[in-house]
């Protein structure tokens, strides 16, 4: 018993098995501490690439359930290709030199339209995360703006938007996205915090501990 308690301790702290106090991507309503704003270039009916307003450096692909549209070249918006073929979710996947530490969006409902809720996954290398069962945000025509945020240490690897109607129905009721802003970082990795280690340390020195008993009873026992 004592061995398997150390063996955990190990790989709990070198991020083998998930602990109460993993990290985890938040969600909040509001404009918040992102402020690179983006842009979008069109890819194919489904599909857009959002790069980093002024430098043009590609930051993510925007991918939706219908087709899509960007109104105007260099636009910091998608909307629906089709009035008549509303999204019920988008996908924001970052590209792999892109480190999002945070990413705010403005998903909005059509003018005149029927309005609804969203809520928002997220994932980073911990896990994915979701601002439901609290977080089902207003979906109007007006601004809806959320922002997601990875812990210290991580970063945001996949979002996804979702409409829902009233009674928790998914339903395509978004028109546009707009927006986008990221907070993006510099040789941001998921490395182990130093309280992280000593837990690592301490499971293998047990483990260590525990063999060599074993070993010198087996000793004992031979001679």
């Amino acid at each position: 018993m004592m061995r398997q308690i150390a063996l955990a301790a190990a790989l709990i702290g070198l991020g083998l098995l998930p602990t109460s106090g993993k990290a985890a991507v938040s969600f909040a309503l509001g404009n918040n501490a992102p402020q690179q704003n983006i842009d979008y270039t069109f890819l194919n009916n489904f599909q857009a690439l959002g790069y980093e307003s002024g430098s043009g450096d590609p930051a993510f692909t925007v991918t939706t359930d219908t087709a899509l549209t960007v109104p105007g070249n260099g636009s910091s918006g998608l909307q629906v290709a089709n009035p008549a073929n509303l999204w019920q979710h988008i996908n924001i996947d970052p590209l792999t030199d892109t480190l999002i530490l945070a990413l705010e969006a403005d998903p909005r409902s059509q003018p005149g339209g029927t309005a609804g809720y969203f809520y928002v996954t997220a994932s980073d290398a911990s896990g994915t995360y979701s601002s439901l069962p609290g977080g089902a945000y207003s979906l109007t025509s007006g601004e809806n703006y959320f922002t997601a945020t990875a812990s210290p240490g991580f970063v945001i690897t996949d979002l996804n938007i979702y409409s829902i109607n009233a009674a928790g129905v998914a339903t395509p009721l978004i028109y546009s996205l707009r927006q986008v802003r990221t907070l993006e970082g510099t040789g941001v990795t998921a490395t182990p915090e130093p309280a992280t280690l000593v837990t690592a340390a301490m499971g293998l020195v047990l483990v260590g501990a525990g063999g060599l008993r074993r070993r010198l009873r087996s000793r004992k026992a031979a001679a």
